[in-house]
């Protein structure tokens, strides 16, 4: 396709075709020279290139690249703090509890743990799997919040709390969130909105079933709890989600 890997590319449609960087979002590859990589195989803590990649996201942070790729399965982890966007090869996932302490945008990941994203910051997941997380809340958003054609499974608590501090606008999108949650956890399963729904937020076009709750509260609910007349959740199907088991 007349692709050189060097962000001259005629076109992308998903990081194989990027062989020295990552797919954009726009469709072209990155610049090499502009993307920094992850192996959990490396023992090195730079220059995090293809040739010689870090296995500690504080170090490929540290290059003040704009695009990280992300090869294996990474646990050692910290907290992300500036703005930055996250590749995933096939296979690649995170391995643990993060803080997004910025603006990131993940892509094609698998995230095992939980994610928080206080005010101020904000959070893009696109094409991710989230999931095995075992604290009550699998992501915990203060900041904004943006999740797309995305898959929720398997965590203990609520898979998504928009905190009532929240303030900035979510979109929920094209997801799946099935089977998260517990009797014995959370009063809410899939998604809690927690606040008054901010101007703009969208949960549309979602997949919100066979999640659990326990009984005992106010705002119980096995799929989606929302009070707020005023917001309208457009084409999702909210089926067959469970509270205490029932």
């Amino acid at each position: 396709d007349g692709s050189d890997g060097s962000g001259s590319a005629s076109g992308c449609t998903a990081i194989a075709d990027c062989p020295t960087s990552v797919c954009l979002p726009d469709g072209t590859c990155a610049a090499e020279d502009q993307v920094a990589w992850l192996d959990p195989a490396s023992t090195a803590t730079a220059p995090c290139t293809m040739a010689q990649p870090c296995y500690r996201l504080l170090d490929a942070l540290a290059t003040n690249r704009p695009y990280i790729r992300v090869h294996g399965a990474i646990t050692n982890l910290n907290g992300i703090s500036r703005a930055v966007s996250i590749f995933g090869e096939p296979g690649a996932s995170f391995n643990s509890n993060i803080s997004v302490n910025a603006a990131a945008e993940i892509y094609d990941l698998t995230y095992q743990g939980c994610l928080t994203v206080p005010s101020g910051s904000a959070l893009s997941l696109v094409r991710d799997t989230v999931t095995s997380c075992m604290n009550s809340t699998t992501i915990n958003a203060t900041g904004a919040l943006t999740v797309d054609r995305c898959l929720f499974t398997g965590n203990r608590g609520t898979a998504i709390l928009v905190s009532s501090n929240a303030m900035a606008p979510f979109a929920i999108t094209n997801s799946f969130i099935v089977g998260n949650g517990n009797q014995m956890m959370n009063s809410v399963g899939g998604i809690n909105i927690a606040t008054t729904v901010p101007p703009g937020s969208k949960l549309e076009f979602n997949t919100i079933v066979d999640n659990g709750a326990k009984n005992g509260s106010s705002n119980t609910a096995g799929g989606v709890y929302c009070n707020d007349a005023t917001f309208t959740a457009y084409s999702n199907i909210i089926a067959h989600n469970n509270i205490q088991g029932a």
